[in-house]
């Protein structure tokens, strides 16, 4: 028979586990088999145990000899084991107390019964705290509980600051820190992270030498701000002492000394442990008499379901209020760029880092521009075409280089343009429609930084402006904008059509139900929204959001857009938000913060 006996592990407590107990009738007519343990017996049905335990199943096989017999004595199981073990086989629950927490695991493990072993791992799992978890881990190794195992792991990643307080931090083994050091299930600012490292090191001096360098080159020190840089790590001896730990130091100064190259370093080095994705809104509002810039994250899917309250967040607003201002992701750093004011377009360029919640205001635009494309290419920013100045529909087209922080003209555009549709697909930028001297085109335009030159692709299969497009799946869609009638009257475009850049053509796709002109879009999913905006023909507000599905070339009318925010002008991205525990900015589903400039 396969297994060996297991006691209860050195050092194992066993808690309560109060589930309910259902009777189980071991006098049952219908069992085949009766099982002997420790002098009691258990009428049990064959293939209900061989079902369930690879021991059984084994046993009752074609040449065993417990296929034959009525009674088989289990030398190996104790009464109460066993008794518990076909509790949770005929009914999923039992009652455990004191020591049958380890007689249900010995007979578990022994007679390898998976459902029981499963439900053994999932009530150990329920009474882990920050004082019993190591004692927990060593009845789980005890058992090879590799469920448990990976349970009680995320338990301390999750609950790792109770456990300093606690004073337990001294059980957590140099694995386990390793684990941990290296996991992204980490929720805690990377200081703490260093502080709770530094006290692990405190708690096993004996391991200092060996094993300091491996966990203190596991903490991203770039995610550390200087003044704790200066106070807290280069206080401790190791820091400075070892030529590498000195070194990784540095290198986090010179992080934060040189702002504007921030976006291009290594992602692993300056990447946030755990994250959230959320969808960012940047429009203008007036706030106490005056305008603002207003940057509002949010969940996409709680957008659908109404459910404003619960994942509105507000980050640190512009004191500046700038209408249209286009909106970049590049590497999960968030540029505002251009727009206009009440007097004049905008050349400012602001960056958000959502790392420390803060601001960074970057070089200026070489021409203030509004209702033109922005994008993030080969991490490089481009800005092409728009209204500049006092100068309608201008050619240029400029690239910023976040290494120098610095625009640079590239070549400009055919024709001036504004009210253009643009999007960042391959390693190409690819512009279309827009107005021209007054007039809609369909012209689409492509921008390979390799060729540095503007080619003309198939046009679209007709004029507009003031459109969207959202590229997706190796392909361009063109949703909405508006588009002129042979009076020059404006009119709503409602149809969608998709552009395949292997065969430079366009085919029609599913009209929207509404008009959205001037609006915005998002990614999600299988989904590509195309957000407010205003109606072309009477200039009114959009407030609905269309959700065009990718798979199945429909369009559905979902909820009214649930705040208050206007959309016409607005801009919106998905961003990469660290959660860190009992930090308002990142863990709590909606903050308020004094409002503040760049």
């Amino acid at each position: 028979m396969a297994g060996r006996k297991r006691g209860p592990p050195p050092g194992a407590e066993a808690d309560d586990l109060l589930v309910k107990r259902p009777h189980l009738d071991v006098h049952n007519p219908d069992a085949k088999v009766t099982l002997l343990a420790g002098g009691r017996r258990f009428a049990v049905q064959r293939d209900k145990l061989a079902a369930v335990s690879d021991c059984f199943r084994a046993m009752f096989s074609n040449g065993m000899r417990e296929t034959k017999q009525q009674e088989i004595s289990l030398g190996g199981v104790s009464a109460m084991g066993l008794e518990k073990t076909l509790e949770v086989v005929d009914t999923g629950n039992t009652t455990l107390k004191g020591k049958n927490v380890l007689s249900l695991m010995s007979a578990a493990t022994y007679l390898q019964v998976t459902p029981v072993i499963e439900f053994c791992e999932r009530a150990l799992a329920s009474r882990l705290t920050a004082s019993n978890f190591f004692q927990l881990a060593k009845t789980a190794e005890f058992y090879c509980m590799k469920n448990a195992l990976q349970q009680i792991d995320k338990f301390v990643a999750k609950n790792l600051r109770r456990i300093a307080k606690k004073g337990t931090l001294c059980h957590v083994t140099y694995d386990q820190m390793q684990k941990l050091l290296s996991s992204e299930d980490l929720r805690l600012p990377e200081v703490e992270v260093f502080f709770i490292t530094r006290d692990w090191l405190a708690a096993h001096p004996d391991m200092v030498e060996e094993h300091a360098q491996g966990l203190l080159r596991l903490i991203r020190y770039r995610l550390i701000n200087p003044a704790d840089l200066v106070l807290h790590v280069e206080k401790v001896d190791v820091m400075t002492s070892d030529q590498e730990m000195t070194r990784l130091v540095m290198e986090a100064f010179k992080y934060h000394v040189l702002p504007h190259s921030q976006p291009l370093t290594d992602a692993p080095l300056i990447c946030p442990r755990a994250t959230v994705t959320q969808a960012v809104c940047v429009t203008s509002a007036e706030m106490k008499g005056e305008d603002r810039t207003v940057v509002t994250a949010f969940d996409v899917l709680a957008v659908s379901n109404h459910q404003k309250d619960k994942v509105r967040r507000r980050i640190i607003n512009l004191q500046e209020g700038l209408d249209g201002m286009e909106v970049v992701n590049l590497n999960d750093f968030l540029y505002l760029i251009g727009g206009m004011n009440t007097i004049s377009f905008s050349d400012k360029v602001f960056r958000y880092d959502p790392r420390s919640n803060s601001w960074f205001l970057a070089c200026p635009l070489m021409h203030g521009r509004y209702r033109f494309f922005a994008g993030a290419l080969s991490n490089k920013v481009y800005a092409v075409g728009g209204d500049c100045h006092m100068v309608l529909n201008v050619t240029s087209a400029e690239r910023y280089d976040p290494a120098m922080d610095r625009w640079e003209e590239i070549a400009p555009i055919p024709g001036n343009r504004t009210l253009h549709g643009g999007a960042v697909l391959g390693n190409c930028i690819y512009i279309s429609g827009g107005s021209l001297g007054g007039q809609s085109t369909s012209d689409v335009l492509r921008y390979s930084p390799d060729k540095r030159v503007w080619e003309r692709r198939e046009s679209m299969l007709g004029p507009r402006g003031g459109h969207v497009i959202c590229a997706a799946r190796g392909k361009l869609f063109v949703f909405g904008g508006h588009c002129m009638d042979l009076n020059n009257d404006t009119l709503n475009e409602t149809r969608s059509e998709c552009y395949d850049p292997d065969t430079d053509q366009w085919t029609v796709l599913a009209p929207l139900h509404v008009p959205h002109d001037g609006s915005s879009w998002l990614l999600h999913d299988r989904y590509a929204w195309v957000i407010g905006g205003q109606n072309a023909e009477d200039c009114t507000d959009q407030k609905l959001v269309s959700q065009y599905d990718l798979d199945t070339d429909s369009w559905e009318v979902i909820k009214k857009w649930p705040w208050t925010l206007r959309t016409y002008g607005s801009s919106f991205c998905m961003l990469n938000f660290p959660v860190v525990q009992n930090n308002p900015a990142f863990l709590t589903p909606y903050f308020s913060q004094p409002e503040q400039g760049a």
